[in-house]
């Protein structure tokens, strides 16, 4: 992994553990000098007489996280272990196991999963992760900017995965570049990664390590910096992934202020987004209003609602409705013409139907009596309609 920015600050005393990241201050219970090894734990290592050794992802200063392998079922995993003289520390065993209870709560693709949490025969403990095999979000970053549609599924896939957290009253905290892992570089594939400071709805406390600042400057939220009351909930997390959009659209972060005064400064307004196009900015000046209450109030309102398609029906071959329609109608037609043709005959069931004339020469037509025709108009011809059906009258 790269070595972090300018803008990349620790959180203070040692209480953060990089994943991903190998410059994690030194603890200053350890007293150990940067880069050497704590566990030492080297490659073919047996941890917990079932995981093997693969390689040091990140050492810091309370810990050290491992790929390993299990050595039956030949799963990959990432394998964070306290160092030994912090067996002790309830704090930072607190750290621990709250981790591990939040990834334990939450089940989403987008977010790195759980695996269990152990003790060895000293006490020392093992949160076992999902390993997640590809580069950060900073790397990708660095690259270049992201096209706008790119930044749009990155923003559907982080905000679902942090949406599932939100629902479990967990609030990550630390939603930066280099806690996203783009697993085999896809942005489909995006994990969020480190809730070693994420906070618990459930819990008294204002933060899970203390009263103090807890995230990295940058991405931090007004509320972070305790302005707004200071009170941290899942708004905080859509400001700071406002803020990783942002650097993924632009191609680098936002100027949020390098110093602690800077920082609080920089967050009592919404940032300039020069660099941003125009279809991501709307939202994400929303995403970074200051004050909570103005931002958008849920991950998943964030999220682009699917695309209707329109299935259009297929085609009828041509004629077939036209044939339907007349055969259809053919017995109604039919009717009608047979009705007609019998009230012709019958005019005397109708009331107030006016009666023609007798015949002419007294003949009576039910008797053989000649009727007389007038003749038909010039250039037609006059056909005698059909004998009535047998039996009396009806509609055919």
């Amino acid at each position: 992994m790269p070595p972090p920015g300018p803008d990349d600050d620790p959180a203070p005393d040692a209480t953060r553990l990089r994943t991903g990241r190998t410059d994690a201050p030194v603890s200053p219970r350890s007293g150990r000098p940067r880069g050497e090894p704590a566990a030492g734990l080297t490659p073919g290592t047996l941890i917990l007489h079932t995981y093997r050794v693969v390689r040091l992802i990140n050492r810091g200063g309370m810990g050290e996280i491992y790929q390993a392998e299990h050595a039956d079922q030949k799963t990959q995993h990432a394998i964070k272990i306290i160092l030994p003289e912090l067996v002790g520390d309830e704090s930072i065993a607190t750290l621990f196991l709250r981790e591990a209870e939040a990834l334990r709560k939450i089940r989403h693709d987008a977010i790195v999963g759980y695996d269990g949490l152990f003790r060895d025969e000293t006490g020392r403990l093992h949160l076992v992760m999902e390993y997640v095999e590809g580069p950060s979000l900073r790397d990708r970053i660095g690259q270049g900017p992201l096209a706008p549609e790119e930044v749009g599924r990155l923003r559907d896939r982080l905000a679902a995965g942090l949406a599932e957290a939100h629902d479990r009253g967990i609030f990550h905290r630390d939603v930066s570049p280099d806690n996203i892992i783009l697993e085999h570089g896809a942005l489909d594939r995006a994990k969020v990664i480190d809730f070693g400071i994420a906070k618990l709805a459930d819990t008294n406390t204002q933060t899970i390590i203390g009263e103090g600042f807890a995230g990295k400057m940058t991405w931090a939220s007004p509320e972070q910096a305790g302005l707004f009351g200071g009170q941290v909930d899942g708004r905080s997390d859509i400001y700071s992934l406002g803020l990783v959009l942002a650097a993924a659209a632009r191609g680098r972060p936002l100027e949020m202020g390098r110093t602690m005064m800077a920082t609080i400064e920089a967050r009592k307004t919404v940032p300039a987004l020069e660099g941003v196009p125009a279809s991501l900015a709307g939202q994400i000046r929303l995403m970074l209003a200051p004050d909570p209450l103005d931002r958008p109030h849920s991950m998943r309102s964030l999220i682009a609602p699917p695309v209707a398609v329109d299935a259009a029906p297929p085609p009828r071959p041509r004629g077939s409705s036209r044939s339907w329609l007349w055969a259809a109608a053919a017995p109604i037609v039919i009717a009608i013409g047979g009705g007609a043709w019998w009230v012709a005959r019958h005019p005397e069931i109708l009331p107030g139907f006016d009666h023609p004339a007798p015949p002419t020469g007294g003949g009576d037509p039910t008797t053989g009596g000649t009727t007389t025709v007038p003749p038909p108009p010039a250039g037609g011809t006059t056909t005698s309609p059909p004998p009535p059906p047998a039996g009396g009258g009806g509609t055919v």
